[in-house]
């Protein structure tokens, strides 16, 4: 089955905040698998061919960074990936400090500073006072934040690709 994320990023915000901690990390999960499904389909010819792989998520990265995805994304993505396993396998589990300084310190420094940029020109144009971080948000504040990046990242990773290729 071919998969087409057209979740906004408002969509995506609402549906994270509208959960508890193990609903917000599965539904965060399968946003941005989906995304990345969508990534690959725009790709080949055939995606169905792709599908029928039935490839486990960090092999879709490995796949997407073999067509373009910047090696850079690679490590966040797998990183969303080992916090949803230890969240499907568990029914106490809770986001915290540690499963958010892990994926926050995934990304490299320059996303780190992109996504940082992003809320304070959100917290600007909402004209909210917040703290000046995101690493002194509510642990699933942060999560809300970096999952919408990289789900914007891969939109965008879409974008360049489909460019690229002249699709």
């Amino acid at each position: 089955m071919t998969f087409t994320d057209t979740t906004t990023e408002d969509e995506l915000i609402n549906a994270l905040n509208s959960e508890d901690d193990l609903g917000a990390v599965i539904r965060a999960h399968i946003h941005i698998e989906s995304a990345l499904n969508n990534l690959i389909d725009s790709y080949f010819e055939s995606p169905k061919h792709i599908d029928r792989m039935r490839l486990e998520f960090h092999e879709k990265v490995k796949l997407a960074q073999a067509i373009g995805l910047k090696n850079q994304y690679a490590k966040p993505l797998n990183t969303l990936g080992t916090i949803r396993n230890n969240f499907a396998h568990r029914l106490d589990t809770t986001l915290g400090s540690n499963e958010i300084d892990s994926l926050y310190k995934s990304f490299d420094g320059d996303d780190k500073q992109m996504i940082q940029g992003a809320y304070l020109r959100t917290n600007k144009s909402l004209k909210t006072k917040g703290p000046k971080s995101i690493t002194k948000l509510k642990p699933k504040e942060q999560f809300t934040l970096i999952v919408t990046a990289m789900h914007q990242i891969l939109i965008q990773a879409k974008k360049e690709l489909e460019t690229s290729v002249g699709a």
